[in-house]
């Protein structure tokens, strides 16, 4: 038993020598990176005396280009997007239109039926619309039947008839 416990006291002792030397370590290891860099720094600074700046100036400017490019890109791909929509409108004008608007109307609060079109009329939000409430209805009725009218162009009336 005595034997065992002087071992594992000797074991602590060892360990923390190992770990002591292996923190000075790292403090001089530390210490030689700090130097390094002072090093790098104090060159920088002289070639900036001797007008090496604008090589740095250019390499700047190459870094911040590709990132405009891209940004442009991005722009461009929005517009395309917005160009597809605006077409996706004309070639479903009128009764896919129509139709689409009498769903949102009659879905109250849901979500509306068709992704990535503008919503043609305002959904009431909220728990309070919920159940059929008139006053809403009848204002989606109005807006249907204004819309109807403007969206089918009505025959000329002939008189007499």
């Amino acid at each position: 038993l005595h034997a065992g416990e002087g071992q594992g006291q000797e074991r602590a002792r060892q360990t923390g020598r190992q770990q002591r030397r292996d923190q000075e370590g790292g403090e001089r290891q530390a210490g030689e990176e700090g130097e390094r860099q002072g090093a790098e720094e104090e060159q920088e600074g002289q070639q900036r005396r001797f007008g090496r700046e604008d090589q740095q100036q250019q390499q700047q400017q190459q870094q911040q280009q590709p990132q405009q490019q891209q940004q442009q890109q991005q722009q461009g791909t929005g517009e395309s997007r917005r160009e597809e929509e605006q077409q996706q409108q004309r070639q479903g004008g009128g009764e896919g239109q129509q139709r689409r608007a009498g769903e949102r109307g009659r879905s109250h609060g849901g979500s509306p039926t068709t992704t990535n079109q503008p919503a043609l009329l305002p959904l009431p939000t909220g728990g309070q619309s919920q159940g059929a409430d008139g006053e809403t209805e009848a204002a989606v009725a109005d807006l249907l039947r204004i819309w109807d009218a403007s969206a089918t162009p009505s025959a000329p009336a002939c008189p007499g008839h």
